[in-house]
């Protein structure tokens, strides 16, 4: 099972790599998507630092315990709270766009 698992991420990792290498792709410029990611962090350092952190710290629990299954169960759990709340934001967001919306056209 572990032999599978590297070499799926053996795959992974060259077809991510040579998808970095295309310029301006049509489907999908992987490239550009990370350059606009990291151009977000452009003005501090400690900013950067701060997303391999996280990165870091699942290595390093990976290593202590070993995922099991009541781990992905609370994981799904986590996971599926989070989405609900992310997608109740964003409705209440845009419900606020469409207001103000409204607002301009009606003193027009």
């Amino acid at each position: 099972m572990n032999t599978i698992s590297f070499i799926l991420f053996i795959i992974g990792s060259v077809v991510l790599f040579l998808c970095l290498c295309a310029k301006h792709s049509n489907f999908l410029d992987i490239r550009q998507i990370f350059i606009q990611h990291f151009c977000v962090f452009k003005g501090n350092i400690l900013q950067l630092i701060g997303i391999f952190s996280p990165i870091l710290l699942a290595i390093g629990l990976t290593e202590i315990k070993c995922v099991d299954k009541d781990i992905l169960s609370n994981l799904n759990i986590i996971l599926s709270i989070l989405t609900a709340m992310f997608l109740s934001v964003l409705s209440i967001l845009c419900s606020f766009n469409k207001e103000k919306k409204m607002k301009i056209i009606a003193n027009y």
